[in-house]
């Protein structure tokens, strides 16, 4: 019996430590605001929703992949019981585009991930972030902004509240779900939104580890790396939000911690990737 049960701890570790290719990716989201909205998920003047959400908008660099589950944050209004969206369609596509560049023209040829006649969103906690399942798995292009459409036509909670921030340039909404353009209404709030992905990128180790400190950071002159976690000796690389490579340099794997002088950067976001052969870290940095 000892035998058998230790079979199957050392299989279940298996599973969890080394087809690490396959499972979910920590969760990729863009956030955390303050201002609540009634539009996304209950206004009958918002039926219709578009965001769109850059890479560069997210806490870290996403990677190449498929989108599993989609994330909103509780607002203040209309959560403390559940309520029903009929019919309930989520569209995800991508573009090139970081705005809407015809102002109140709708993205088409989307791909719809979820259908439901009736949808119901539980009660929850302002704040909090809740998940919806994708039906179908959306192949997601990390050098491609986001489209997510939310549609609805029936709500028993017009008054439901999630959680965003002052943009005028990345959302549209209109009450009539077959509209082409934005009519007769608009909100200043753009959403907070996440997603949990399977990561396709073939990397062996990829970490989104949280062990790894970037400070200041934001910083105006130089940044320190604190916890390098890799085995080899490996490369450090700085990206703009293009994806153009504007600083790298070699490690060695006996340092635990590296600095970047970026005061020659102009302000904004960058990414720092670390990498050996088969082990990657991306996070986020700023310069102000």
């Amino acid at each position: 019996m000892i035998n058998k049960i230790l079979v199957s701890v050392f299989f279940i570790f298996y599973l969890l430590v080394f087809r690490f290719e396959n499972c979910n990716a920590q969760s990729i989201y863009k956030g955390l605001n303050t201002s609540n909205s009634t539009f996304l998920l209950g206004a009958t003047n918002a039926r219709k929703s578009q965001c769109l959400y850059k890479p560069s908008d997210f806490n870290s660099l996403p990677f190449n992949g498929e989108i599993t589950k989609i994330y909103y944050r509780y607002g203040s209004t209309g959560i403390t019981t559940s309520h029903d969206l009929s019919p309930f369609t989520i569209k995800l596509g991508q573009t090139i585009d970081t705005v809407f560049t015809s102002d109140t023209l709708f993205f088409t040829g989307l791909t719809t991930v979820r259908f439901d006649s009736a949808y119901t969103i539980p009660a929850g906690v302002q704040g909090d972030w809740f998940g919806i399942d994708l039906q179908t798995p959306f192949i997601y292009d990390s050098s491609k902004t986001l489209i997510v459409e939310i549609q609805f036509y029936n709500t028993t909670a017009a008054n439901f509240g999630t959680i965003g921030n002052t943009n005028s340039t990345q959302k549209l909404i209109s009450a009539d779900t077959a509209a082409l353009a934005q009519t007769g209404f608009g909100s200043t709030t753009w959403q907070d939104f996440g997603f949990d992905y399977l990561i396709t990128t073939g990397l062996s180790n990829l970490h989104t580890s949280n062990k790894v400190i970037l400070y200041p950071n934001p910083s105006k002159d130089v940044i320190t790396i604190n916890y390098l976690p890799f085995k080899n000796d490996g490369t450090l690389s700085v990206y703009d939000v293009y994806g153009k490579i504007v600083y790298s340099k070699n490690y060695n794997h006996n340092s635990t911690s590296e600095s970047i002088d970026i005061s020659a950067f102009e302000s904004g976001i960058y990414f720092l990737k670390i990498g050996s052969p088969n082990e990657t870290v991306i996070k986020k940095l700023v310069k102000n």
